[in-house]
């Protein structure tokens, strides 16, 4: 749902139609302000009244998967949250199942959708950068596609609305670019990816330069293109990942009852004390487990770790499968040669 304009895709067809107006105005539409009571009752109206009328769906038969902004799945430095675990995806979620009578409702980042319909079995893992420049708000984020799984890196936001001078939105989609790739380093896909009512030529040329060389183009997608990747979702022929989907430790070893025992010491985001031995030579014996489940997999952090004690932590949202912060320094996970193959 935007704030002008909302898109509906359903297993026949696509449709489009304008937003509710909400009576205290919102610059991010009626998705933003639904923990209000007005804008909940306005916003089961529509879509009651959306589904008698428009489009040939039964919401008690059927599951829905809306688009709300991306910033929703953001929490912090590190972490990447479902958003219906936030207050107003919990109020939302209530709305779209107790009073508009969905059978089951789902929260996705609205530019995940637009990653998700780039994605397809057998693509290569990369980061692609994407943006949604609509008509009061600008979002940029990237995912990592994986074959035709999709999952949250990063996402930066401009306002078109603020008080004051107003920048084009061609200035705040550049500026929420530079922001976001001031963060995430690494390779992206050479494609970049813009949707929204305001992607204009100038647009997407701003987004390329903001890019710094990162990308070689970028591609205009139609504005249904968040709709379309929902129902792909919906459907199951897209995966997307709300969390982190890897196991990550450090191989270790104990001595118990006299026998050298090796194990792993998971890691997660709050950071951990180790000790490196002053017999231990190269990187960090860090593993992997994809998807949490299978064979522990062996990775390169591209560096040695010195002997001594040290503070761990894993930085989930740094790059395809995540990066390991070994006091000051990061240290991106990538698997070795045989693990890949």
């Amino acid at each position: 749902m935007g704030t002008a304009r909302t898109k509906i895709a359903t297993a026949g067809s696509v449709h489009e139609c304008a937003s509710p107006p909400l009576s205290a105005g919102s610059a991010t539409g009626i998705a933003e302000h639904v923990a209000t009571r007005t804008a909940a009752r306005q916003l089961a109206e529509f879509l009651s009244a959306l589904f008698t009328d428009l489009v040939p769906v039964v919401p008690e038969k059927a599951s829905v998967v809306l688009a709300v902004p991306d910033r929703w799945a953001v929490f912090g430095a590190d972490k990447v949250i479902p958003p219906a675990s936030s207050r107003t995806g919990r109020v939302l979620s209530r709305v779209l199942i107790d009073s508009v009578g969905f059978a089951s409702a789902r929260l996705v980042p609205g530019l995940q959708c637009v990653a998700a319909a780039q994605s397809r079995p057998g693509r290569q893992a990369g980061s692609l950068l994407v943006l949604d420049v609509g008509a009061s708000t600008v979002d940029a984020a990237i995912y990592v596609l994986d074959g035709p799984t999709t999952r949250l890196i990063d996402v930066a936001h401009g306002d078109l609305t603020s008080a004051g001078w107003r920048d084009s939105p061609s200035e705040v989609a550049a500026a929420a670019v530079g922001r976001l790739l001031a963060r995430v380093d690494g390779p992206l896909v050479p494609h970049a990816v813009v949707t929204g009512g305001n992607a204009t030529a100038a647009v997407l040329e701003a987004v390329r330069s903001a890019a710094a060389g990162r990308i070689t183009s970028v591609r205009w997608a139609d504005p249904t293109e968040t709709a379309r990747g929902a129902l792909l979702i919906a459907r199951g022929e897209s995966t997307a990942l709300a969390e982190y989907p890897h196991n990550v430790g450090v191989s270790a070893h104990l001595i118990r009852d006299g026998l050298l025992e090796t194990l792993v010491l998971p890691l997660t985001a709050s950071p951990m004390r180790l000790t490196v031995t002053e017999d231990h030579v190269g990187p960090l014996p860090v593993v992997i487990q994809l998807d949490r489940s299978g064979s522990w997999l062996p990775t390169d952090l591209g560096s040695d770790v010195t002997p001594g004690e040290h503070e761990i932590a894993l930085l989930p949202r740094n790059g395809t499968h995540g990066a390991i912060r070994i006091d000051s320094e990061v240290h991106r996970i990538a698997l070795v040669a045989s693990a890949e193959g």
